[in-house]
């Protein structure tokens, strides 16, 4: 397919304290896109949950500041999300390939294949870098792919279908930034930028 057939946000969001948390230590997660665990802190996943507001609601995402992985909590509360909820998979029965940014470590692999096979039972699963694959989709073997995300921005070499890893740029400036920057114009122009609802940034250790 030339598009992805499920889009939905990398977030997670959770409600402390839900009288519907189940008493088991995790509990699969349901269709609407909620799952529940013993310490009654109820977990809202996909777009139709995060994006209804809800008091007391914090949203979370399992990307640091750098784009790489730095709380595994909610990527496995993500993982099974994808795979049991939107996609409706037999794990045991399908291979698995997701991709990294170029300056992934090789730890985050490592745990990501973990998961894959000890929780899941994949066959076969496969962390490709996310450079390559964009080059290829455009044809070619060999390219300078620049990656503009949330939190950074990358500069990537591609020489037939290898990353020089030590020849790769990465800024911490991205889209949030952009975001931040606009809020701020537009603030100061007296254009309120904030939804009806108010919502608090928190800042994550690492």
């Amino acid at each position: 397919d030339d598009l992805p057939s499920r889009v939905f946000s990398s977030m997670v969001g959770w409600i402390e304290g839900d009288d519907r948390a189940s008493a088991t230590p995790s509990a699969a997660v349901e269709a609407n896109g909620s799952s529940a665990c013993s310490s009654k802190r109820k977990e809202l996943l996909g777009d139709a949950q995060l994006l209804r507001a809800r008091r007391g609601m914090q949203i979370e995402s399992p990307f640091g500041n750098d784009g790489i992985i730095r709380r595994w909590a909610p990527l496995e509360s993500l993982l099974e999300y994808a795979l049991c909820a939107e996609l409706a998979v037999d794990t045991t029965e399908l291979g698995v390939m997701l991709t990294e940014p170029a300056h992934a470590p090789r730890t985050s692999r490592e745990k990501i294949a973990e998961l894959l096979f000890e929780k899941h039972s994949v066959p076969a699963a496969y962390v490709a870098k996310s450079a390559p694959l964009a080059a290829f989709a455009s044809g070619r073997t060999s390219a300078l792919v620049l990656e503009l995300g949330a939190s950074c921005t990358s500069a990537v070499p591609v020489v037939e279908g290898v990353v020089p890893i030590n020849r790769a740029l990465r800024t911490p400036v991205g889209g949030n930034a952009v975001c931040d920057r606009i809020s701020t114009m537009m603030e100061s122009k007296g254009v309120a930028a904030r939804p009806e609802h108010h919502f608090t940034r928190v800042a994550h250790a690492g």
